[in-house]
């Protein structure tokens, strides 16, 4: 299998720039999300309940990342990603934190071609763009609609896939 096992994403490539280049930028993960080389960053598999024929269904993801600089002004927590798909376009869910919003958010739509291999199941999405409440974690510095990069999504075929996957 080529592709890391997960939801592989570098958000948006210019953001993920502009914390590298402020003298306090960070970008911390946790529970289980890594840094995967060319594919940004990837969260790990947590639940699905899909069609294994059209790919429509949820996929869940755990982990997360918090970006955080200019000396505690920019803080934005993005963790436990899924995906929810149908007739190939889709809506990127996570449980974020923006200053004081919490909890899960639509955060973006996507159009996506799935695939299902001798071993993975793959979700690669593409015309990603922005929701509201996405814009809203962004500090609205994002406007909604604005494009955010594609991202991929792979589950190991001879896993068990079938945990839940409405977010709890």
């Amino acid at each position: 299998m080529i592709e890391p096992i997960g939801l592989s994403w570098t958000i948006r490539t210019s953001f993920l720039r502009y914390i590298a280049g402020m003298p306090d930028g960070r970008g911390v993960l946790a529970g289980g999300a890594i840094e995967t080389a060319g594919r940004g960053i990837t969260f790990p598999p947590a639940g699905a309940h899909f069609d294994e024929t059209s790919g429509n269904g949820a996929i869940r993801f755990g982990g997360e990342v918090t970006f955080s600089g200019h000396f505690g002004m920019l803080t934005m927590r993005l963790a436990d990603p899924w995906i929810d798909t149908a007739d190939g376009t889709g809506t990127l869910f996570v449980a974020a934190r923006s200053g004081d919003e919490d909890g899960f958010a639509p955060f973006a739509t996507f159009a996506f071609d799935f695939e299902a291999t001798e071993d993975a199941y793959v979700w690669r999405a593409c015309n990603v763009q922005l929701l509201a409440h996405g814009a809203t974690l962004f500090g609205d510095v994002y406007p909604e609609g604005e494009p955010l990069d594609p991202f991929i999504a792979v589950l190991d075929r001879r896993a068990d896939a079938s945990a839940p996957a409405q977010p709890g």
